[in-house]
Protein backbone atom coordinates (compact mmCIF):
# COMPACT_ATOMS: atom_id res chain seq x y z
CA UNK A 1 0.00 0.00 0.00
CA UNK A 2 1.08 3.05 -0.88
CA UNK A 3 0.30 5.20 2.60
CA UNK A 4 0.44 2.84 4.97
CA UNK A 5 2.73 -0.02 6.16
CA UNK A 6 -0.61 -2.22 7.34
CA UNK A 7 -3.16 -3.88 6.61
CA UNK A 8 -6.65 -2.14 5.02
CA UNK A 9 -10.09 -3.56 4.45
CA UNK A 10 -12.10 -1.65 2.11
CA UNK A 11 -15.64 -1.57 2.67
CA UNK A 12 -17.02 1.01 0.72
CA UNK A 13 -19.32 0.58 -1.93
CA UNK A 14 -19.56 2.90 -4.75
CA UNK A 15 -22.57 5.26 -4.59
CA UNK A 16 -23.84 4.34 -1.09
CA UNK A 17 -24.68 6.87 1.70
CA UNK A 18 -25.02 5.40 5.07
CA UNK A 19 -28.69 5.20 4.87
CA UNK A 20 -27.89 2.71 1.48
CA UNK A 21 -25.20 1.31 2.87
CA UNK A 22 -26.69 0.37 6.40
CA UNK A 23 -29.83 -0.62 5.07
CA UNK A 24 -28.81 -2.90 2.03
CA UNK A 25 -27.08 -5.65 2.63
CA UNK A 26 -26.98 -7.49 -0.23
CA UNK A 27 -23.90 -8.23 -2.24
CA UNK A 28 -23.72 -5.72 -5.82
CA UNK A 29 -21.86 -5.83 -8.59
CA UNK A 30 -19.40 -3.03 -7.05
CA UNK A 31 -20.05 -3.99 -3.78
CA UNK A 32 -19.50 -7.82 -3.04
CA UNK A 33 -19.09 -8.18 0.46
CA UNK A 34 -18.99 -4.33 1.07
CA UNK A 35 -21.83 -4.44 3.44
CA UNK A 36 -22.36 -2.96 6.98
CA UNK A 37 -22.64 -6.52 7.88
CA UNK A 38 -19.56 -7.63 6.33
CA UNK A 39 -17.81 -4.09 8.05
CA UNK A 40 -19.90 -5.10 11.37
CA UNK A 41 -17.99 -8.69 11.37
CA UNK A 42 -14.89 -7.32 10.11
CA UNK A 43 -14.73 -4.93 13.47
CA UNK A 44 -15.16 -7.69 15.76
CA UNK A 45 -12.39 -9.60 14.74
CA UNK A 46 -10.45 -6.66 14.13
CA UNK A 47 -6.97 -6.09 16.06
CA UNK A 48 -6.23 -3.68 18.95
CA UNK A 49 -5.34 -0.70 17.83
CA UNK A 50 -7.48 -0.84 14.30
CA UNK A 51 -9.52 2.24 12.91
CA UNK A 52 -12.47 2.28 11.11
CA UNK A 53 -12.56 5.22 8.19
CA UNK A 54 -16.30 6.96 7.60
CA UNK A 55 -16.61 9.28 4.74
CA UNK A 56 -20.18 10.52 3.33
CA UNK A 57 -21.49 13.33 2.43
CA UNK A 58 -20.85 13.31 -1.85
CA UNK A 59 -23.84 10.94 -2.34
CA UNK A 60 -26.08 12.13 0.26
CA UNK A 61 -28.12 14.63 -1.44
CA UNK A 62 -31.70 14.65 0.09
CA UNK A 63 -31.12 12.97 3.51
CA UNK A 64 -32.02 15.22 6.61
CA UNK A 65 -29.06 16.51 8.60
CA UNK A 66 -31.01 14.91 11.62
CA UNK A 67 -31.12 11.46 9.67
CA UNK A 68 -27.55 11.66 8.52
CA UNK A 69 -25.99 12.82 12.00
CA UNK A 70 -28.32 9.50 13.49
CA UNK A 71 -26.50 7.41 10.79
CA UNK A 72 -23.11 8.49 10.70
CA UNK A 73 -23.61 8.34 14.99
CA UNK A 74 -24.14 4.75 14.17
CA UNK A 75 -20.63 3.53 12.83
CA UNK A 76 -19.05 5.44 15.78
CA UNK A 77 -20.43 3.88 18.56
CA UNK A 78 -20.49 0.74 16.68
CA UNK A 79 -16.69 1.09 16.08
CA UNK A 80 -16.45 2.56 19.50
CA UNK A 81 -18.52 -1.00 20.87
CA UNK A 82 -15.96 -3.29 19.33
CA UNK A 83 -12.93 -1.35 20.29
CA UNK A 84 -12.15 0.01 16.96
CA UNK A 85 -11.13 4.02 16.47
CA UNK A 86 -13.67 5.82 14.42
CA UNK A 87 -11.93 8.40 12.40
CA UNK A 88 -14.69 11.04 10.28
CA UNK A 89 -13.68 12.36 6.74
CA UNK A 90 -14.69 14.83 5.11
CA UNK A 91 -15.63 14.48 1.36
CA UNK A 92 -13.37 16.33 -0.96
CA UNK A 93 -14.17 18.94 -2.56
CA UNK A 94 -14.38 19.41 -6.21
CA UNK A 95 -10.97 20.29 -8.05
CA UNK A 96 -11.67 23.74 -9.14
CA UNK A 97 -10.19 27.18 -7.51
CA UNK A 98 -13.33 28.58 -6.35
CA UNK A 99 -13.27 27.56 -2.87
CA UNK A 100 -16.81 26.63 -2.91
CA UNK A 101 -17.19 23.60 -0.68
CA UNK A 102 -19.81 21.89 -3.26
CA UNK A 103 -20.96 19.19 -1.18
CA UNK A 104 -22.30 21.52 1.53
CA UNK A 105 -23.66 20.92 4.13
CA UNK A 106 -22.01 16.98 4.85
CA UNK A 107 -18.78 18.29 5.38
CA UNK A 108 -20.11 20.94 8.18
CA UNK A 109 -22.20 17.66 9.77
CA UNK A 110 -19.13 15.84 10.09
CA UNK A 111 -17.27 18.35 11.70
CA UNK A 112 -19.97 18.58 14.46
CA UNK A 113 -20.02 14.89 14.72
CA UNK A 114 -16.65 14.85 15.41
CA UNK A 115 -16.53 17.68 18.06
CA UNK A 116 -19.80 16.20 19.35
CA UNK A 117 -18.28 12.30 19.53
CA UNK A 118 -14.63 13.26 20.55
CA UNK A 119 -13.53 11.38 17.44
CA UNK A 120 -11.27 11.76 15.26
CA UNK A 121 -11.38 13.87 12.18
CA UNK A 122 -9.59 13.95 8.93
CA UNK A 123 -10.94 17.37 6.58
CA UNK A 124 -10.27 16.43 3.00
CA UNK A 125 -13.09 19.33 2.25
CA UNK A 126 -10.32 21.75 3.73
CA UNK A 127 -7.40 20.11 2.33
CA UNK A 128 -8.61 19.83 -1.08
CA UNK A 129 -9.91 23.48 -0.88
CA UNK A 130 -6.34 24.40 0.17
CA UNK A 131 -4.83 22.61 -2.81
CA UNK A 132 -7.41 23.73 -5.40
CA UNK A 133 -7.44 27.23 -4.85
CA UNK A 134 -3.42 27.57 -4.82
CA UNK A 135 -3.46 27.29 -8.62
CA UNK A 136 -3.68 30.17 -10.00
CA UNK A 137 -4.83 29.05 -13.42
CA UNK A 138 -8.15 26.58 -13.58
CA UNK A 139 -6.04 25.26 -16.44
CA UNK A 140 -3.50 23.53 -14.01
CA UNK A 141 -6.18 21.90 -11.99
CA UNK A 142 -5.89 19.00 -14.85
CA UNK A 143 -2.86 17.97 -12.66
CA UNK A 144 -5.42 16.94 -10.38
CA UNK A 145 -6.84 14.17 -13.03
CA UNK A 146 -9.78 12.90 -14.52
CA UNK A 147 -10.84 10.00 -13.02
CA UNK A 148 -13.88 8.84 -14.71
CA UNK A 149 -13.53 10.29 -17.93
CA UNK A 150 -10.44 10.12 -18.95
CA UNK A 151 -9.74 11.26 -22.65
CA UNK A 152 -13.31 12.40 -23.18
CA UNK A 153 -14.35 15.65 -23.60
CA UNK A 154 -16.85 15.29 -20.42
CA UNK A 155 -13.87 16.49 -17.68
CA UNK A 156 -15.05 14.84 -13.75
CA UNK A 157 -14.14 17.48 -11.30
CA UNK A 158 -15.03 15.55 -8.32
CA UNK A 159 -13.38 12.29 -8.82
CA UNK A 160 -9.18 12.45 -8.51
CA UNK A 161 -6.63 9.91 -10.87
CA UNK A 162 -3.81 8.31 -8.99
CA UNK A 163 -1.76 11.18 -9.32
CA UNK A 164 -4.83 13.52 -7.97
CA UNK A 165 -4.88 11.17 -4.63
CA UNK A 166 -1.32 11.57 -4.37
CA UNK A 167 -1.21 15.24 -4.37
CA UNK A 168 -3.86 16.06 -2.16
CA UNK A 169 -2.57 13.28 0.21
CA UNK A 170 0.57 14.73 -0.04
Amino acid sequence: NTYVDTKVHNFARLGSNPVTFQDDNSNHLLGINQTWEATKTAMQTAPKGSFLLIQYGGNSKGISEREFKRRIEIFINSAKGFGVTPVLITSLDGHTNDNREGRHPYPQHIRQLATANDVLLLDLMKKSNEEFSGVPDPVLLDRFGDCFHQGKSKVDDVHLSPNGADIVAG
